[in-house]
């Protein structure tokens, strides 16, 4: 503690600006505590280290807490009751267990049937429109269950076969690598104060691996493992210090600028942050058509406008949206619109940097479900950086496990998760909270043993 006291925030990591916030919160003493998404940006490990640190206080302390979150295993975890809002009213509110086992309104059952879920590998994430719609006649305006058959409910929720999984992986490495790295390294120097001796700091350390076309490689691990720097040398939107990037059998690394410049044409990459990825004094139709002027692509203006009107319906979005400006966008939908706009490149390669963090349950699902679509229909190739595992692996062929800028692990997505052999991607894996009934059922007992 009394290091931190003499950092700034620059200096310290989130997860210790989420600790640094949370003892500000306390000093008064509060009887509650209203906790706003503290753990959304953080990975599984530190995410666990914060909840425990919540649980501790509160039974040191006696603190009520009111816990915002739009991650349902979160709640499953540190929730005793749990209210439900949609459009700014309460649609539910039941204890943590009842909720789960039996949820009420369809809203709720749309939220918990849409996150992933690690146990199993579904076709497509369900979302909250395929389990409520408005109703009619003496039911209108109001939100009702969506009336199903049973062979429509086995289709929403349907499975690929381990066969199915194991005989797509074949395909693609039978296929000779789109993108090929072999001991790539960024080192940063740095020097311990003014006179102190330069030494380095490796963000990447001889990493290697391979891309095949048409595979999404998950890329998880924890904050500063190197995952976002690596991403960047790729591109070359940073230079790395020494390795080899060979991309379609070109050495990115040999080019130079002009051939670069054509070639991130196909190498694209969708950031985390939408609100801060589109230009607030710029159409969306301007920010789309922007890279086909740039690149020479789609013809006349009006071809383009056209081909921006198609991309936009491709990502959920109407023609309308061309004219629109970001801000009367929501997040999700801006989201959207930044895949639509890495997809005008016609790219071959995309890197999705933590791009569905940022996103609720919900929308998170229908921009998932939305990057397998275009997979298939545009033969795109994937990096998904994620420090959510449950979201790597519905989503994934292979994951590639990264900590203090060396490879940990690489290998079938299942494989990672059912039988990971590195204790790191042990570590990661626990750490992932669970929403399983008998699980909530025998925390709710611990948390009732310690206030007895």
């Amino acid at each position: 503690p009394e290091q931190i006291l003499g950092r700034y925030p620059h200096q310290l990591s989130g997860g210790q600006q989420q600790r640094v916030m949370i003892a500000i919160a306390l000093a008064g003493d509060p009887a509650v505590l209203i906790a706003d998404e503290p753990t959304t940006a953080l990975d599984v490990t530190i995410q666990a280290t914060i909840l425990d640190l919540l649980r501790d206080l509160q039974a040191s302390r006696g603190t009520a807490i009111v816990f915002i979150t739009h991650d349902m295993g979160v709640v499953a975890e540190i929730a005793d009751r749990v209210a439900v809002m949609y459009k700014g009213d309460l649609v539910e509110i039941a204890p943590v267990y009842d909720l789960f086992a039996n949820p009420q309104h369809p809203y709720t059952q749309g939220l918990l049937n849409c996150r992933p879920r690690p146990q199993q590998q579904l076709r497509r994430l369900p979302t909250v429109s395929d389990f409520m719609e408005v109703g009619s006649g003496t039911e209108a305006g109001k939100i009702v269950a969506k009336v199903r058959t049973e062979a429509e409910k086995a289709e929403l929720l349907a499975e690929v076969s381990p066969h199915e999984i194991e005989q797509h992986r074949q395909t693609l490495v039978q296929q000779t690598p789109l993108l090929r790295v072999q001991n790539l390294t960024k080192a940063f120097p740095m020097r311990a104060g003014l006179f102190g001796k330069r030494e380095e700091f490796r963000a990447v350390d001889a990493v290697s691996f391979e891309v095949y076309p048409g595979e999404t490689l998950g890329l998880v691990g924890e904050s500063g493992c190197g995952k976002s720097t690596l991403s960047r040398c790729l591109l070359r939107l940073i230079d790395p210090t020494s390795g080899l990037i060979e991309f379609d059998k070109q050495s990115v690394l040999d080019l130079d600028a002009e051939a670069m410049r054509r070639l991130r044409r196909e190498m694209q990459i969708v950031f985390q942050n939408p609100y801060g990825s589109l230009d607030a004094r710029q159409t969306i139709g301007a920010a789309i058509i922007e890279p086909m002027q740039i690149h020479g692509l789609g013809g006349t203006k009006a071809e383009r406008q056209a081909r921006a009107i198609h991309l936009l319906e491709r990502v959920g979005l109407d023609a309308s949206a061309l004219r629109r400006m970001p801000h009367e966008f929501s997040g999700g939908q801006r989201q959207r619109i930044c895949i639509a706009r890495t997809l005008a490149c016609e790219p071959k390669f995309i890197i999705c940097d933590e791009s569905v963090s940022a996103l609720d349950v919900s929308v998170q699902a229908q921009v998932l479900n939305l990057l397998k679509d275009l997979q298939k229909d545009f033969k795109l190739t994937y990096i998904f950086i994620s420090h959510d595992l449950s979201v790597v692996k519905f989503i994934s062929d292979r994951i590639m496990v990264m900590n203090q800028g060396r490879v940990e692990e690489i290998g079938p997505a299942e494989e990672i998760y059912n039988t990971p052999k590195k204790p790191y991607t042990q570590k990661l894996i626990a750490a992932i909270p669970d929403a399983q009934l008998d699980d909530i059922r025998q925390r709710q007992r611990a948390t009732a043993d310690i206030h007895s």
